[in-house]
């Protein structure tokens, strides 16, 4: 299904057509890379798959993930007409996780923070990083907080004073 996807999205938009190869140059190979989409609990979202000039010379550029972010819902629904204009796209609504980072919605705000990518990171460490990582075994649930009260600012967490922590 992945595969046929693919080809359709690269017959809608033109991608390629059947030509005949100029003199004195060589095709390009091509190749499939498939790729597994996940959910923030660990299920399969959805299967992937892209048909890839081999070599340094492709001239597209292929963006997997984009994230959108503003408060005005008119500015949201314009940029994806225009992106729907110009290119071919899935939008998959509200994000609960995009990138490593895991946004959590509330009534009073939205929380920002890498808690499932740090349990992932403690679980795949084992006892090999034990002292390195308690800073965040201790901490997996902070984050970058946006009260939907507040006016626009950025908040900051940082702890970069490891060199002085006697337990590190």
């Amino acid at each position: 299904m992945a595969i046929q996807d693919e080809l359709a999205a690269l017959k809608k938009t033109d991608t390629w057509y059947i030509t005949t190869l100029p003199p004195g140059k060589e095709p390009l190979d091509c190749k499939w890379v498939f790729k597994v989409k996940f959910h923030a609990d660990g299920a399969v979202e959805r299967y992937k798959a892209r048909l890839v000039a081999k070599g340094y010379t492709q001239l597209e550029v292929y963006v997997d993930d984009i994230l959108v972010a503003t408060s005005d819902k008119k500015k949201i629904e314009s940029f994806k007409d225009f992106l729907a204009q110009h290119f071919n796209f899935k939008d998959l609504g509200i994000p609960k996780y995009f990138l490593g980072l895991e946004i959590a919605r509330s009534k009073d705000g939205i929380l920002v923070s890498l808690r499932k990518y740090a349990m992932n990171l403690l679980r795949d460490a084992g006892l090999i990083a034990e002292k390195i990582l308690r800073y965040i075994k201790g901490t997996p649930g902070h984050g970058l907080f946006y009260s939907r009260e507040a006016k626009s600012s950025l908040s900051i967490f940082s702890y970069a004073d490891w060199a002085a922590c006697l337990d590190t």
